[in-house]
C-alpha cells in the first residue's frame, strides 16, 4: 500500500502535491500509468516460478485520490485529469499478469497484460473508457 498527498486547494499557489522522485517504473501500477502524486493505491500480488528461469507474477491493484481537490498526474508529473466535475476518489481497478523469460544471461522477454475498470472519478470528471493492455518487451543487455 501506498498513499501521497495532494494540494488542498488549487487556487493557493503553495502546490501541496506529493511528487516521488523515483517512483517504482515512473508509475504505480505498469498497466495504468499514472505518478504516486495524489494517490492512495492498494496492490496485492502473487509471484511464482513457472520454470528456474521464468516468473509470473499476479498483481491486482485499486487506486483512489487521495485529497479530492486535486487531480491525477502522469508519470512525468504532469495533470492528466483535473479534479473539476468530481468529488469521488475512486480512481479505478485493475489486475495485470506479467510473465518474464530470462533466456539467458543477456536476453530476456517480459509479457503483460491486463485491465483497467474506471472507476467513479474518472467516469465523472471526463471521457471515461475501461482499458486493456498486452505489451511484450525484448531486452538485450551487454
Amino acid at each position: 500500500m501506498s498513499v501521497a498527498s495532494g494540494d488542498h486547494d488549487a487556487l493557493v499557489p503553495d502546490l501541496q502535491t506529493f511528487h516521488s522522485l523515483l517512483p517504482r517504473g515512473g508509475a504505480v501500477d505498469e498497466g495504468f500509468n499514472v505518478s504516486a502524486a495524489n494517490i492512495s493505491h492498494l496492490r496485492l500480488a502473487l509471484a511464482i516460478d513457472l520454470a528456474p528461469a521464468t516468473q509470473a507474477t499476479l498483481a491486482a491493484n485499486t487506486t483512489w485520490r487521495t485529497s479530492h481537490a486535486d487531480g491525477v498526474y502522469g508519470p512525468g508529473g504532469g495533470l492528466i485529469r483535473g479534479a473539476a466535475g468530481s468529488a469521488a476518489h475512486h480512481v479505478g481497478d485493475s489486475v495485470n499478469l506479467y510473465v518474464v523469460w530470462s533466456i539467458d544471461r543477456h536476453a530476456t522477454l517480459d509479457l503483460a497484460v491486463g485491465y483497467f475498470r474506471s472507476g467513479r472519478f474518472v467516469r465523472e470528471s471526463g471521457p471515461d473508457r475501461d482499458m486493456a493492455f498486452f505489451t511484450p518487451t525484448f531486452y538485450y543487455r551487454f
